[in-house]
């Protein structure tokens, strides 16, 4: 068994203990929706919500950096164009 293996089986256990001791029904309000369900599913949902953020922002900025660098090549194309008799 290799070390991914049991940090793969130790990881699992955390998530069912943490699972198992947030249970508790939560009443989440937001404007005019009402609604109640786990407080470990309200976290796992604010974690994705995260997640897709934080991956959003990732890929825009890397869409403009290559934007950029693009930009720069067609510059650099077009000065040696100019340059060469």
């Amino acid at each position: 068994m290799t070390l991914k293996f049991w940090a793969a089986i130790a990881l699992v256990a955390l998530i069912v203990i943490f699972t198992l001791q947030n249970v508790a029904p939560v009443e989440v309000s937001f404007f005019f929706w009402h609604f109640s369900l786990s407080r470990a599913l309200l976290i796992f949902f604010v974690f994705l919500g995260g997640v897709a953020t934080g991956w959003s922002f990732a890929a825009w900025f890397s869409y403009l950096r290559a934007r950029r660098v693009m930009a720069g090549e067609k510059e650099a194309r077009g000065r040696r164009a100019v340059d060469k008799p």
